[in-house]
């Protein structure tokens, strides 16, 4: 498969009835709003994929709150790159690197984000990609970040599976945009630190995890029954969507997760090359080896 050419592709952006320049005029509304909304201080703002940087930079050019943002702008195409950093002169907030998106080292200065911006990537990954980019965005965004998001709706149209991955992690969608022509959006969701608290009950005849209330700590909402019993030891660790449940069973360590928007608890590993010693809480999810 031959590699689209990105430079030229952006020139559709300069014909005033072309979706990419609707689809431009969306994004760049909805990242006012953002700035507009934003409390008074420092924001900080990653721009993933960045392309040439019109977007963002179109907006900062002449918002109030420029002088406020840290932004970082990542491109791999040199090119691209190279024009976003010519447009950004004169913004000394804004850097623009030119590098792979993917590996959170070239933007960390900024995380946790106040507005991160998603636009072209959610068409040209694969669908598993897309679903583990945005299981991870609680551990990228601050409590109230922003977070705008664009994606093709040609069949099959993956927009209601992504925007359900989304409530998953946490975000409130706030906003959703059509073109006229039904084949592309703009999303906008807003993550919401509601500080949930879970808590593990290794109980004697069944164990369970249920929500607790963090001013009285008695339990509410539903009481997901766990799949053994007689738990030696426990721990747990929540990430993104999930809850991760590491238990000690009749002295065989294993590893399950929990997904409380569901319910679904699997078991993720067995015999875990580890001894589980005691019971906490963290935002890190465990690793893995890609099977």
């Amino acid at each position: 498969m031959n590699e689209r050419d990105w430079v030229a592709w952006h020139r559709t952006y300069d014909d005033p009835e072309s979706r990419q320049s609707w689809r431009l005029g969306v994004v760049q509304r909805r990242i006012r709003e953002a700035l507009d909304a934003a409390p008074a201080g420092p924001i900080r703002l990653a721009s993933l994929c960045a392309g040439d940087g019109r977007d963002l930079l179109g907006v900062l050019a002449d918002h109030a709150r420029a002088p406020d943002v840290t932004a970082v702008l990542v491109e791999q195409h040199p090119d691209l790159a190279a024009r976003a950093r010519d447009r950004a002169a004169g913004l000394a907030g804004v850097r623009v690197v030119t590098g792979d998106a993917g590996l959170v080292d070239s933007w960390r200065e900024v995380v946790p984000v106040d507005v991160l911006l998603l636009c072209g990537i959610f068409g040209n990954v694969p669908d598993g990609d897309i679903a583990r980019t945005v299981a991870a965005l609680p551990g990228l965004c601050r409590p109230g970040a922003t977070v705008v998001w664009t994606r093709s709706r040609r069949p099959p149209d993956l927009v209601p599976i992504v925007a359900g991955w989304f409530g998953d992690a946490g975000f409130e969608e706030t906003s959703f945009d059509d073109s006229a022509d039904g084949m592309a959006g703009v999303g906008v969701a807003v993550r919401r630190g509601d500080g949930r608290l879970f808590a593990f009950f290794p109980d004697t005849d069944h164990a369970f995890v249920q929500e607790l209330d963090p001013g009285t700590g008695a339990g509410k909402g539903t009481r997901f029954d766990l799949p053994f019993h007689r738990v030696d030891t426990f721990a747990i660790a929540h990430w993104g969507a999930f809850l991760y449940l590491f238990a000690v069973v009749d002295r065989t360590p294993r590893l399950y997760s929990l997904r409380p928007a569901s319910g679904e608890v699997k078991l993720v590993r067995d015999l875990l090359p580890f001894t589980v010693i005691g019971a906490g809480v963290s935002s890190c999810a465990p690793l893995l080896e890609r099977e």
